[in-house]
């Protein structure tokens, strides 16, 4: 081989080298660049998330009754900046977390303008969580949020707690509610009885008898310090809190009481029922929802030291209105069970949802206290502020 040759393929080598690293040079320099601006959009995400949580606890809005303006009204002309303060700080008010949830499909984004949070692409997800539940979702009961409902069946031997029959169980099934189901497991339940506020006996088959004097005394002893005992259906077991039952067999009751206990019924609208008991208590203090034909409580509640007792008759059986007209075919219809876990709620956009490549979070939590119906409820609050990432570079 000539001189010649080896030079060419000598230049050849070099060039293809020079251009290599020219190509490795400038995907360094673009890396570097692109994790620049992740590390930029990282900082200002983070200002953004402060600035913003801050306003929410630290603001009543502006003005400061924004939640009363109309979907019409709700645009960034009329509403400078978003607050959920009440008169005090760290304390929040449920109504206007509620409207903000009310806006959420329809003013979402106006919501973001009123946040101060501008950033291409930039998105934000909301969440309110607490121990008791909201009194808005949680129906007669304390609470519905989970670990605070302990539920059992007990002996039922008529699937009462089933679908087709319009059981509680089945109806916190469907509307996924969680609870702490012992089943047939009541005794189980009484041993553990004091982890919750609420427990539910849902047509359990049980006489007094049928308790130890310890099982009786747990749930005398829950009740009377403040807990709630809900009992749907058969079992004499009620009467360990001093009330006497009557069989009841395909009879009528007369809602004689609007109550917390029911919904989508007034004064007059009457029922038939498959089955339950007719409640009699010496000396008073029954608060009779909805009466038997024979002047007794079909349906209603009584106070046992601190706590309630309540009681439910059969869910099979027919509602109707004052006129004759049928309402409800069950009777589980009208009574005012939880509409969904109350123990959270949240605005936004969620970066957890799998279709969404949300790389760059910023989490703020910060604990509050919810103005509730006049009850202050500790809570926690987090603020998530995102954007969507979409080049080679990540942070994680």
């Amino acid at each position: 081989m000539r001189k010649g040759q080896f030079f060419s393929i000598d230049i050849l080598i070099a060039s293809l080298t020079f251009i290599l690293l020219l190509v490795l040079i400038s995907y360094a320099y673009d890396a570097a660049n692109e994790k620049t601006q992740l590390i930029e959009i990282r900082n200002d995400l983070e200002f953004l998330a402060h600035q913003a949580t801050s306003n929410l606890l630290f603001s009543e809005g502006n003005p400061s009754h924004w939640y009363n303006l109309t979907v019409g009204d709700f645009v960034p002309a009329n509403i400078s900046r978003l607050g959920l303060m009440t008169r005090q700080s760290w304390v929040l008010s449920f109504i206007k977390l509620k409207r903000l949830l009310e806006l959420n499909n329809t003013r979402y984004n106006q919501t973001k303008q009123m946040m101060g949070i501008q950033g291409p692409g930039y998105e934000y997800y909301l969440t309110i969580q607490n121990r008791y539940g909201f009194s808005e979702y949680s129906g007669f009961f304390n609470s519905s949020a989970p670990g605070v409902i302990g539920y059992t069946y007990a002996n039922d031997n008529e699937n009462s707690y089933t679908s087709p029959n319009y059981g509680i169980l089945a109806y916190f099934q469907e509307k996924g509610i969680a609870i702490d189901n012992y089943g047939s497991n009541y005794k189980s339940l009484l041993g553990n009885i004091n982890k919750y506020q609420i427990v539910i006996f849902e047509n359990p088959m049980l006489e007094e008898a049928d308790l130890s004097a310890a099982e009786k005394a747990a749930l005398q002893s829950f009740v009377g310090n403040g807990g709630m005992y809900l009992q749907k259906g058969f079992g004499k077991m009620i009467e360990i809190f001093s009330v006497q039952t009557n069989n009841v067999a395909h009879e009528d009751g007369l809602v004689v009481m609007t109550d917390p206990m029911l919904k989508d019924v007034s004064v007059g609208d009457y029922l038939t029922v498959e089955g339950g008991y007719r409640i009699n208590k010496q000396g008073g203090g029954l608060v009779k929802v909805i009466e038997h034909t024979s002047g007794h409580m079909l349906a209603g509640h009584f106070q046992y030291g601190t706590g309630t007792v309540y009681y439910y008759p059969y869910s099979i059986g027919v509602v109707y209105n004052s006129t004759g007209g049928i309402k409800f075919n069950n009777t589980r219809a009208i009574l005012n069970l939880p509409s969904a876990d109350s123990s959270i709620f949240s605005i936004g956009i969620n970066p957890g949802v799998s279709s969404i490549n949300a790389t760059e979070i910023v989490k703020v939590s910060r604990v509050v206290l919810i103005d509730d119906q006049g009850q202050l409820k500790q809570s926690v609050l987090d603020f998530y502020l995102w954007k969507k990432c979409n080049g080679a570079y990540c942070l994680e």
